[in-house]
């Protein structure tokens, strides 16, 4: 039988008691302004979060163009596939 050696020495690894469970549903300005208040209790400077409407249609923007040219390097694929082998079983 394996004996267990293993003795607590009271040290903390990582302190875990700031952290809170994050809600389901307040994702959207009252968990800023909660994030806000704590920044502002703890002495830290407030910064700013987010994104501005533009900087946001830019991103989304990207992503689908990124998205769509993807898609248009299978499809191209998938025609030239295809293609081939419809040349060659004749």
């Amino acid at each position: 039988m394996k004996k267990d050696d293993f003795e607590d020495d009271g040290r903390t690894i990582a302190d875990m008691s700031g952290i809170e469970r994050p809600s389901l549903f307040s994702f959207g300005r009252a968990a800023r302004e909660k994030r806000k208040e704590k920044t502002a209790e703890a002495g830290a400077p407030a910064q700013e979060e987010g994104l501005t409407k533009s900087q946001n249609r830019a991103y989304m923007l990207g992503a689908i163009v990124a998205g769509l040219a993807i898609t248009a390097v299978f499809i191209i694929c998938g025609a030239i596939a295809i293609f081939i082998m419809t040349q060659i079983w004749k």
